[in-house]
């Protein structure tokens, strides 16, 4: 064997030599960096699922703090009675006689919107035909209305007693009068409407 032919040989030896290091050194920092990869994505996915449970955890430690206000859901559904019971009554003590039938139908379409055809069949008067305004030149405006809830039963439904006040004038009297009326209730939070209303008549009656 030649000098040149052993230096080639040297030479060959030690570049696939150098190519395993490099290799051997290539894998071992890709499986570190394989490692740290997987272990970067499971603290992710931690972090996320404890994120996640923030607004769960806050409305409980909520609800265990105040429990008396019956967690916050009950806040949610007294303001959503609250405000279709206000839409509600302002509909029905908004009356003028001079008002088209138009109107009236558009008016007791959104009636229907918040309240069953029983439930206003049971309000009274209210839902009387515009031609009985018309004969009595009927007149309300509506002032403003208070609700109190009390315990059911039902998890899906709210009871208790609406108190309405109105501006009334007619032809049969001589003076406007200030009305309040109360009503039993009962509202349906899965239908998100009034399920009945039962009038228990005038409260206060004063006149201007």
């Amino acid at each position: 064997m030649t000098k040149k032919s052993k230096i080639e040989i040297i030479i060959s030896s030690l570049i696939i030599i150098s190519s395993a290091f490099i290799i051997f050194i290539f894998n071992n920092r890709q499986q570190k960096i394989d490692n740290q990869t997987r272990v970067a994505k499971t603290e992710l996915r931690k972090k996320k699922k404890e994120l996640k449970a923030i607004p769960n955890e806050v409305q409980k430690k909520l609800e265990e703090a105040n429990p008396d206000s019956s967690n916050l859901k009950r806040v949610k559904n007294s303001t959503e009675l609250k405000d279709k019971g206000t839409e509600l009554m302002q509909l029905m003590y908004t009356i003028n006689s001079d008002g088209t039938q138009k109107e009236w139908s558009e008016r007791n379409a959104k009636l229907l919107k918040l309240a069953t055809k029983d439930a206003l069949n049971g309000a009274g008067s209210n839902y009387k035909s515009q031609g009985i305004n018309r004969m009595y030149d009927l007149k309300q405006t509506f002032l403003n209305a208070s609700f109190s809830s009390g315990l059911t039963t039902d998890k899906d439904a709210l009871e208790g007693i609406i108190l309405v006040n109105y501006r009334q004038t007619s032809n049969q009297q001589d003076n406007p009068e200030q009305q309040e009326q109360a009503y039993l209730y009962k509202y349906s939070l899965k239908d998100h409407k009034f399920t009945s209303l039962t009038l228990l008549g005038i409260v206060k009656d004063s006149k201007y």
